[in-house]
């Protein structure tokens, strides 16, 4: 356990004002009210009734009294005495000339008449270590979180700070405390055998690598798989079962909280074997106990993930054959079909009796030509509705039947409603015992099957066991992904809906969590609030109809439609264009390595990579190997272009270990969020926005590897790829990131992302493009008290709806007939507000929380609700998009900033022409979690600088309007070098000086010629 958990900047300012406090916070911790008056009244002196009245607001304020004069700011010392009418210079004497015993009896006087507490007191003791356990038990959270919410509740709660040694013991015994209690439980729970067991995972070789380095079973079962193939197949088979040679089910494990367990079951896979073959026994079997109760999860969701798609690439495969076979033989099928057309004709013509039409038909073509041209349609045509090719697909049962008994005995599925018949099937392969089925048990599962499988089995009773197989595989995949079907003992795959608060919990927590959603009890209230403004929105477009440039009805087919028209480019003012070409002159040229250690130098963002176990164990000049590696992850070059074998914080090893043991999507995320707080502080981000509105968008990367955390898309990445869905705010900084397989669609995690964000940046308003938009998603965003605002790609086929049936809505009647389902709303209420108090709490994620209640376009009752009440801000959004230009315009706009940061990215991302080569998720994650915080410094260098040059273009009398500030971006990257060599040795930083000297600007050169 680390003897240190304050980070610097908390140590730092710790008991210590942070800076200038604001007019607001001033207003909110040293204005003095009437009973404060009073107090002060008592005493004697004006000194006195000053340092009194100061030492109380920054008590309030910073949770604990000044030590000297110096110690508080004079805004603090004039806001104060002015409102008591006494000249400030008086608190100099205070600490000058009052006694020490007269402030210590203020301190006291305050502490009794406002119920301060001293740290050490029993009261405070007792509560701080009560709320501190129970918080430290339940949580994961980083020391640096822990530090800051610790120091808020004794402060909340008038609990006096005491010195900052005193105040980190405190945590860290506590931590240590909790830690001990959470390791003993964890290792009491095997049994004996089974911590025999687990201790052989760590000591008996599982099998020798390709390059015959000896392999330890613990790591043959912490290799994830890497492709669908039928070897990978197999091997995640017998990795799932050697998970199931423990007795997992007989664990008793419910007193250690699910966090805890996935904290230390992360250390049991990314910690190497040797580390952990070194830690205290009872540590050792807690490591393993949790490795292994948690991954056998994810070692089966991955089994399920590559079987899924390994029978995709087989349907997908069948499916294109049978179209190539069907293109290859419509010139037979034209033939045919032109004699069958030349009999039908025959049959239509009323002139010819019925006794000559056989005779007439057969005179034309004979009865051997009509027979191969019926048999020959029929074999050619098929039924529409059938997505696969039976015949072509039942040739893989050989291939499939290796695998499927152990995959049912590893399988254990619940189902919905919806998916009751796939688990009646799975249960009932799971009884046979043979390749074929007799008469009757086909007979009694065939009202199971989907009607051309059964019609297919009649037909070809051999082939009924294959029928029922393939069948069933058929339609477990799209069940699993829509959760109609659910997975025990699966995280990926279980049922999104058993994380709702239980009918016992949720009874209890129901008021409270409506209150923190602000959203009511009873909705008829909230339905007539939010009918009164869809009927606001309806009106404002009305009254403004024959103004309206925006937008126009056709009539399409005989249907009236809305278009939209192009928002065309705002034409910027010359003075614009030219403060932007001025600034990037000036700007100093930079290699990348430089830019790193000299933001670093500033921000101190490498403190934020800390080990997985916490153990204070940093190198000197740690903060350049921290760079070097974030360097090579974010311009997917590796390691060996920053590795200097003469430089100690440099060489192979060193690099390694840092990125094996620091480098973490979770540490990456701390550090970007220091960034991005130090970005928004700067007083030229605050012409780019104010972090209220942000975009989300995707950026697509191929892979150069195999992966199962790929998918594939032509369009955009000939094979295989992912997609880094990544949360870009109006201030240029990128907040959050998501990895996705392929191109799914982006109204699944949209608000995944925004939810789990931990970012300083509190976003209220989201902009996507098209596909990152739905009905439900509109819903979701509106009940969590955010504001959708997706562009309308087609506008025209978008509806919109209405909740009062008899409205008269003009020229938009025809066009807003759908009427919107409230009775569906009041009905499931009480349920939406359980979804959206889980989603609030991030009890399951959002993507695959609205899969199970989308349904592939076949939504539950539940669904349907929240998609009735989505689609009442959608109209609303919906009439503002056709009617307001500046709505459409800060759309595209924000829209546009998250593209180019996009260009800035793939400028950076530049190594192995921007393929990714990394098999396994946590890889992609880092590289392009790397990749999102270079980024972001790149932005925070140049909005630095942009300030310096401004500064400095005023100093030399260049004329700045300050509307052109507002149209600036720190999104340049000309004078960024990111290729080359590597020197991480920074001129800047070892002089110590804060900024480099900026190039001279045009203006000042043409000045000085001017006076020549």
């Amino acid at each position: 356990m680390p003897r240190k958990l304050l980070s610097k900047e908390q140590r730092k300012y710790f008991g210590k004002f942070p800076g200038i406090p604001s007019e607001e916070q001033l207003s909110e911790y040293f204005f003095l009210d009437d009973n404060d008056l009073s107090v002060i009244d008592d005493l004697r002196t004006d000194v006195n009734k000053l340092g009194f009245a100061i030492q109380l607001g920054v008590l309030r304020f910073i949770g604990t009294f000044p030590r000297s004069f110096d110690d508080v700011p004079y805004a603090v010392v004039e806001y104060v005495s002015n409102q008591l009418t006494i000249n400030s210079h008086n608190f100099l004497d205070y600490f000058k000339k009052t006694l020490k015993n007269t402030r210590t009896n203020h301190i006291n006087l305050i502490k009794e008449r406002y119920g301060y507490q001293d740290f050490s007191s029993t009261y405070a003791q007792n509560y701080l270590t009560t709320w501190l356990e129970n918080r430290l038990l339940l949580s994961n959270e980083r020391p640096s979180v822990i530090v800051d919410l610790f120091l808020s509740k004794c402060v909340n709660k008038k609990i006096v700070l005491p010195g900052v040694t005193v105040f980190e013991r405190f945590i860290i015994s506590l931590k240590e405390k909790v830690e001990s209690q959470i390791l003993q439980k964890l290792a009491a729970v095997p049994s004996s055998q089974e911590v025999d067991n687990l201790l052989k995972l760590l000591n008996i070789p599982a099998q020798n690598t390709d390059d015959k380095q000896l392999m330890y079973r613990l790591e043959d079962l912490r290799l994830p798989l890497e492709s669908d193939s039928q070897k990978e197949i197999s091997r995640g088979i017998s990795r799932v079962k050697q998970f199931n040679q423990f007795d997992i089910e007989q664990w008793f494990i419910t007193e250690v909280p699910e966090s805890k367990i996935q904290y230390y079951a992360r250390i049991g896979a990314d910690t190497r074997i040797q580390h952990i073959k070194r830690m205290p026994k009872e540590r050792q079997i807690a490591v393993l106990t949790a490795y292994i109760y948690h991954y056998r999860k994810v070692a089966l969701d991955e089994l399920v993930t590559i079987f899924m798609q390994y029978l995709n690439t087989r349907f997908k495969r069948v499916k294109f054959a049978e179209e190539k076979e069907r293109l290859r033989t419509l010139h037979d099928l034209d033939t045919s079909a032109n004699q069958l057309m030349r009999a039908a004709s025959y049959l239509l013509d009323d002139n010819l009796p019925d006794n000559q039409l056989r005779e007439m038909i057969f005179s034309k073509i004979s009865k051997e030509e009509l027979a191969q041209a019926v048999a020959k349609v029929n074999r050619i045509t098929s039924n529409d509705k059938d997505p696969i090719a039976i015949v072509n697909l039942l040739n893989y049962y050989s291939t499939v039947k290796r695998f499927l008994p152990d995959l049912l005995e590893l399988f254990s599925l619940n189902a919905s409603v919806h998916g009751e018949k796939i688990v009646y099937l799975w249960e009932f392969l799971k009884k046979q015992d043979s390749n074929k089925l007799c008469p009757q048990d086909y007979q009694a599962i065939k009202d199971f099957l989907p009607t051309k499988w059964t019609k297919y089995g009649e037909k070809n009773p051999s082939q009924q066991m294959k029928v029922v197989v393939f069948a069933t595989l058929e339609q477990l995949v799209p069940a699993l992904k829509r959760h109609d079907v659910f997975l025990d003992d699966s995280i990926k795959y279980s049922n999104p809906l058993d994380s709702l608060f239980s009918e016992e919990e949720w009874p209890t927590v129901r008021q409270s969590m409506a209150e923190k959603l602000e959203l009511p009890i009873n909705v008829e209230p909230l339905l007539e609030e939010v009918a009164a403004s869809l009927q606001d929105s309806y009106q404002k477009v009305i009254n403004t109809w024959e103004t309206n440039n925006m937008c126009r009805i056709e009539i399409s087919k005989g249907k009236e439609r809305l278009v939209l028209k192009n928002i065309e480019k705002a034409l910027e003012p010359e003075s614009t264009i030219q403060l932007r070409k001025e600034i990037a002159r000036m700007l100093p040229l930079m290699d990348v390595p430089d830019l790193l250690l000299e933001t670093n130098q500033e921000l101190n963002f490498t403190d934020s990579f800390t080990q997985l176990t916490d153990n204070d164990t940093r190198m000197s000049d740690f903060h350049i190997t921290m760079n070097a590696v974030l360097l090579s992850e974010a311009c997917n070059i590796g390691l060996a272009p920053v590795t200097k074998g003469n430089t100690p914080a440099l060489t192979k090893d060193r690099l390694v270990w840092a990125k094996h043991n620091y480098l973490r999507p979770e540490t990456i995320a701390e550090a970007n969020n220091t960034v991005v707080a130090a970005h928004n502080q700067l007083p030229l981000t605050q012409y780019f926005g104010n972090g209220d509105i942000a975009s989300a968008d995707g950026f697509r990367l191929s892979l150069g590897v195999r992966s199962i955390h790929a998918g594939a898309n032509g369009k955009y990445f000939g094979d295989k790829g992912i997609t880094y869905y990544n949360f870009v705010s109006d201030q240029y900084s990128g907040f959050h990131g998501l990895v996705i397989p392929g191109t799914e669609r982006d109204s699944l995690y949209v608000l995944e992302g925004l939810l789990e964000q931990t970012s300083p940046l509190d976003p209220s308003q989201i902009m996507t493009d098209t596909g990152g938009y739905s009905d439900m998603v509109f819903g979701l965003f509106a009940l969590l008290g955010y504001q959708f605002s997706p562009r309308i790609k087609d506008s025209g086929s978008s509806r919109l709806w209405r909740m009062n049936k008899e409205a008269n809505y003009g020229p938009l009647d025809s066009l807003s007939q759908n009427k919107i389902n409230t009775k569906l709303i009041v009905k499931h209420w009480d349920e939406i507000l359980n979804v959206v108090s889980s989603l609030r709490l991030g009890r399951m994620p959002a993507s695959e929380l609205i899969r199970t209640l989308q349904r592939d376009g076949n939504p539950s009752s539940l669904g349907r609700a929240i998609i009735s009440y989505g689609r009442i801000f959608k109209t609303i959004h919906l009439l503002r998009y056709y009617s307001d230009e500046a709505y459409c315009r800060q759309i595209l706009i924000q829209l546009n900033r998250g593209e180019s940061r996009h260009t800035l990215c793939r400028a950076i991302c530049y190594g192995k022409k921007g393929k990714i080569y990394k098999k396994y998720k946590i890889g992609q994650e880092e590289t392009l979690g790397a990749l999102g915080l270079v980024t972001n410094l790149v932005i925070y260098w140049n909005t630095v600088y942009m300030q310096a040059a401004l500064i400095k273009l005023k100093e030399e009398g260049y004329p700045i309007i300050e509307e052109d500030l507002y149209h600036l971006s720190p999104l340049l990257h000309e004078h960024i070098n990111f290729v080359g060599k590597y020197n991480f040795h920074s001129k800047l930083e070892i002089s110590g000086t804060k900024l480099r000297a900026l190039n001279p600007s045009t203006y000042s050169q043409e000045k000085k010629n001017v006076r020549i």
